[in-house]
């Protein structure tokens, strides 16, 4: 299959963007920028399902650069059995938030703002199609200044938006991080061939650690940010596949048992705690970026493990089974049906998508440390079923198109999860370590059991208020030691000190004795320059 066809499958959504950007400057259409905007939905998602079957040539630009370097310097962009099942995932999800969108008008979902999730969606695939770290470095360098400044366009509160640029920082070292595997590996390379992915493994593993907030963990947005849920969702996702496609690509890491421990603890405690705070979230949308750090933490512990392609199953599912639940607003009595099938997808039961993951986690060696990894999903699994049940739009009240289209959406999410096992290349149906996943959906069953009998009993439960609370006090606490808002606080308060420092010293400098002041100060650096004997 020619490489052009990786150009159409870019260049369309920015093509349908910009024609309703243009239709709603010329003559609004409603209906019209809404079907623009589904047609070029489906064509990306039917054109990757055909890609799935079929890998097109490479899209590469080669010499691009004014002077020569020692380095793969082109930009590549390829379908393979790495990226397809990313993209896949990004072309369901953009699928999703134009069908499901009629049914969020109330929530100022508009023509520029499906526009914006096309454009999104564009520099997302080209992202996970990024065939080099060259390339990859790029997407990540306009997708942070993209969500910067969607951001800031979006808070208008001081604190906010220092949060915005607290998280844009986060990222940008991480850049920085893979930028630095980069020259290592070229200093290593010699004059020898260069690689398309250096093979500093532990460097772009922090790198992309530190994108996702993994490794180590860090928060620096204390509150989520309220968007609109399909923007916001696509932002979120987009940002997060780009920086697992980079985790896929790395050769298994070879670091030193107690390394390797550490990097598997770090990530492991991050994804536990993610998901209890998901679990205990107030809703799906303050849950969303503990979702995406406890799914990422998965991913990244199967690469720790040496199982790199293992982790293409949790950051697939982190995108279409969270997309179910973040695009989950118009509820009616049927429609729960839809975050049970995802739920069900993550339980990593036998021929379940998720059965792909769990070998990457686990071994046939079960110890402590796995139990506490099998506690993750459960968590997740009842987060998702908890967030589900609470009371949303009620879908009866809107007319028949809408409620064809939006269950029609949700269920195109559910279907991608399974289709991306059919037609995956390194992905396949498989039993897996049914024992554990087995376990996993058991404790899921037993706290979304447990959860029923407490509601049910609210009234007998007061005298066990007191548990409450000491668990709230106990989640806080852990919420200011793991989310690293502590070191955000010190940081601010060390500039704040040197601050002070520098204009107290200016002062002493400005006033009457400031010329004493620098004669004593360049007499006492003269003793300390000038030799012994001369002093």
């Amino acid at each position: 299959m020619p490489s052009w066809v990786v150009f159409i499958l870019l260049v369309l959504p920015i093509v349908a963007a910009l024609a309703i950007f243009a239709l709603e400057r010329l003559r609004p259409n409603f209906g019209l920028a809404w079907l623009i905007a589904m047609l070029a939905a489906v064509g990306g998602w039917g054109l990757l399902l055909a890609l799935g079957l079929r890998n097109p040539a490479p899209l590469q630009l080669a010499d691009w650069l004014p002077i020569q370097v020692r380095l793969d310097d082109r930009l590549l962009l390829q379908v393979d059995p790495v990226s397809w099942p990313l993209a896949f995932s990004l072309a369901a999800l953009l699928l999703a938030v134009i069908l499901t969108a009629p049914v969020r008008l109330g929530q100022k979902s508009i023509p520029v703002a499906w526009a914006s999730n096309l454009f999104i969606t564009s520099i997302g695939l080209m992202g996970v199609l990024s065939g080099n770290l060259v390339t990859l470095l790029l997407v990540w360098s306009l997708i942070d200044v993209v969500e910067l400044i969607v951001m800031l366009r979006t808070v208008q509160e001081p604190r906010l938006n220092r949060q915005v640029i607290l998280a844009f920082a986060a990222r940008v070292s991480g850049t920085i991080v893979a930028l630095a595997a980069l020259v290592v590996d070229q200093d290593a390379a010699g004059s020898g061939a260069p690689n398309a992915f250096p093979q500093a493994n532990v460097l772009l593993l922090l790198a992309a650690g530190l994108r996702l907030g993994v490794l180590p963990l860090n928060l620096p947005y204390q509150q989520e940010i309220r968007m609109r849920r399909g923007v916001g969702t696509l932002l979120r996702m987009v940002s997060t596949a780009t920086s697992l496609v980079l985790l896929a690509r790395l050769s298994p890491i070879e670091v030193t048992a107690g390394g390797g421990a550490l990097l598997l603890v770090a990530s492991a405690i991050a994804a536990l705690y993610a998901a209890a705070m998901w679990a205990s979230a107030a809703n799906e949308l303050d849950g969303r970026p503990y979702w995406i750090i406890s799914l990422a933490g998965m991913a990244l512990i199967s690469v720790v493990n040496g199982n790199p392609l293992n982790s293409l199953a949790w950051s697939t599912l982190m995108i279409l089974c969270g997309g179910v639940l973040f695009l989950y607003s118009g509820r009616a009595r049927f429609s729960i049906v839809l975050p049970i099938l995802a739920a069900a997808a993550l339980s990593g039961l036998p021929f379940t998508p998720a059965a792909y993951g769990w070998p990457g986690v686990v071994d046939e060696s079960f110890t402590v440390f796995d139990l506490a990894l099998v506690l993750i999903p459960a968590l997740l699994m009842f987060g998702m079923i908890r967030h589900a049940m609470t009371p949303g739009d009620a879908l009866k009240d809107m007319q028949g198109w809408i409620r064809v289209a939006y269950p029609l959406g949700l269920f195109m999410l559910v279907a991608s999860a399974w289709l991306i096992v059919f037609l995956g290349a390194g992905q396949t149906l498989i039993v897996g370590p049914w024992a554990v996943s087995l376990a996993s959906s058991l404790v899921a069953a037993g706290m979304l059991f447990a959860a029923h009998r407490w509601r049910s009993t609210a009234h007998e439960n007061r005298r066990f208020e007191w548990i409450r609370s000491l668990f709230r006090v106990i989640g806080k606490w852990l919420t200011s030691v793991l989310s690293l808002r502590w070191l955000y606080v010190l940081f601010n308060d060390f500039m704040k000190a040197v601050h002070w420092l520098v204009e107290g010293f200016s002062v002493i400098l400005e006033g009457e004795g400031g010329v004493l002041w620098v004669l004593v100060l360049l007499a006492l650096l003269l003793t300390l320059l000038l030799p012994e004997g001369l002093r």
